[in-house]
């Protein structure tokens, strides 16, 4: 790993260089093979040189603040070798890879001396052909006159600017004070919070150009920084486009910026964890395609009723709520017209007592659902009739309008299965595929009503990893379903145990699935079954009777 960094190194109030201590403590912690620091370490610009209250030469402070001379012998071995000084520009090599660096901003010049204008009329990556006209003159300054401000020596020039071979990498630190995209993410929660840097970088930046801005603050954030200011910073100064802000403090939750909420340059917004989402009565996000709300916080149901309502373009919702927490809102309500895909989703075993929650959803237009709810609470869905997938949990109980809207889908997948008695209350008439996710072994009571329910079914797949071992009565159907003897071309079963009913399920269905092409078992991970045990389960599956000797039965997997 090679960790660079660049001015400035210091914060624009002290010459203490707290942001260097904090990078050399980052190195520390994530050893890397290389750190690269470009100057200037002590930069004439700063607030506190010019005030002129500063006494120590330039000198004084690198030695004191930066490279500090040890006062006695530390033995370092090869010290020679492990801190290498060089020349401005400069080019170094790492591991056969040719570096070159050069602290002065040529990239911000040459911009203000470029005329460009791509003839297709697709747009360039600007930084990289600013750095190209670098490589193309062989110099690491390619202006002439330089800038009355550039410390330049024209009889040193030809030579010290000259970039003799093309580098592997070439370092450019530049003030161009554009900033199209910025992440700050806080991966470790054990490491103190460094949020002073993502404060200085929007301090320092034009943020008139700012399209992303992706925030994630872990615990140890401290709980008297203003963070609702960068959001109202890059919401008001520039022409945002996605916006991801997950706050993990120890703190109450923040409520956003009212100016969020009528952001019109806006296509993606995902707020998580500790955010009050206070939504004002005038809301408006007219190019809003993208909402993610996971584990948020909702003032009131109004608050989140008038966020949905204020999207008219949303096409895309991810809603994630934990069940133990109160966030406030007991009717969660998703009428959006324009709605194409919805994930909702609840945290797993709730421990809260009463079914008093409730899911409506009203999407006319809506295409993909995906519901993950073990709280039991009830689900009211409105008739959708362009849904063509859905992903169920076994917790949802299906009414006669969630079965109805249900009944045109292509795509199905029920997770957690205790039975199939609910969802055989309807006839699937376009299901083409079918994935079962059994948890408890009665699920295939019903399994050949379900299929007789879906006549142009092409794929079935099983998987009983999760099933429990409760014993099991299958009673074959009486007549074969339409789909097994006339569409059924893959059937995959995973988990297989050799149960007795898991082997009467799948000899009917080999042997009735007369349009059959390929079928897959592989087996359940049974503690340590010994291979003859493995070997013996093998061989009665092979030699089940399949109604074409074509039909590929693949080998089990382990």
């Amino acid at each position: 790993m090679i960790i660079v960094a660049s001015r400035p190194l210091t914060t624009s109030d002290n010459l203490l260089f707290e942001p260097l201590n904090e990078l050399l403590a980052y190195a520390k912690r994530k050893p890397s093979q290389l750190l690269v620091l470009l100057g200037p370490f002590v930069d004439s610009e700063h607030p506190e040189i010019k005030k002129g209250t500063v006494d120590a030469t330039f000198d004084e402070i690198f030695q004191v603040e930066v490279l500090t001379k040890p006062r006695f012998d530390i033995h370092i071995p090869d010290l020679e070798h492990q801190l290498t000084s060089l020349s401005n520009p400069g080019t170094f090599e790492a591991n056969q890879v040719k570096v070159g660096c050069c602290t002065v901003d040529v990239l911000k010049h040459l911009s203000g001396e470029e005329m460009s204008k791509n003839p297709s009329g697709v747009p360039i990556d600007r930084m990289s052909r600013l750095a190209s006209h670098l490589l193309r003159q062989r110099s690491f300054y390619p202006l002439y006159p330089p800038p009355e401000s550039l410390p330049y020596d024209s009889s040193l020039a030809p030579k010290a600017l000259q970039i003799s071979s093309i580098p592997d990498i070439l370092l450019l630190p530049s003030d161009m004070r554009k900033l199209p995209r910025l992440e700050y993410r806080e991966t470790d929660v054990k490491s103190k919070s460094v949020w002073w840097f993502l404060d200085e970088s929007m301090r320092l930046h034009n943020l008139s150009s700012l399209q992303k801005l992706c925030i994630k603050l872990g615990p140890r954030c401290p709980v008297d920084v203003d963070v609702v200011e960068w959001v109202a910073k890059a919401v008001d100064g520039s022409v945002l486009h996605k916006l991801k802000f997950r706050l993990l403090w120890e703190s109450e939750p923040v409520t956003m910026p009212n100016s969020l909420y009528t952001c019109k340059t806006l296509t993606k917004l995902t707020l998580s964890y500790k955010i009050l989402v206070d939504v004002p009565c005038l809301v408006y996000l007219p190019s809003l395609n993208r909402l993610d709300l996971q584990y948020v916080v909702y003032k009131d149901e109004d608050s989140h009723v008038r966020l949905l309502s204020g999207c008219p373009v949303l096409k895309y919702l991810d809603v994630l709520r934990d069940d133990d927490d109160d966030d406030h809102v007991m009717k969660f309500t998703v009428k959006v017209p324009s709605l194409l895909e919805l994930t909702y989703a609840t945290g797993v075993l709730s421990q809260r007592d009463g079914n008093d929650r409730s899911l409506v959803i009203d999407t006319p237009s809506l295409t993909y659902l995906d519901i993950f709810d073990y709280s039991g609470h009830s689900c009211s869905i409105e008739y959708m009739p362009r849904l063509t997938r859905a992903w169920m949990n076994a917790s949802i109980h299906p009414g006669e309008k969630f079965l109805k809207s249900l009944s045109t889908i292509k795509y199905l997948t029920l997770t957690r299965l205790h039975t199939l008695v609910p969802w055989c209350n309807v006839v699937f008439s376009l299901l083409e595929e079918c994935s079962l996710c059994p948890f408890r072994a009665g699920w295939c009571e019903s399994l050949g009503v379900l299929l007789s329910n879906c006549p142009k079914l092409k794929v079935l797949m099983v998987d009983s990893t999760c099933e429990d071992h409760a014993s099991v009565l299958w009673n074959q159907p009486r007549s074969v379903s339409e789909c097994l003897s006339s569409h059924l071309e893959i059937f995959r079963w995973q988990g297989y145990a050799g149960r007795k009913y898991q082997k009467k399920v799948i000899r009917y269905i080999l042997k009735n699935s007369k349009c059959l092409k390929k079928a897959e078992i592989s087996l359940k991970s049974i503690g340590k079954l010994e291979e003859e045990q493995k070997k013996k389960m093998i061989e009665k599956l092979q030699s089940m009777y399949r109604v074409s000797t074509s039909i590929l039965l693949a080998g089990p997997r382990f």
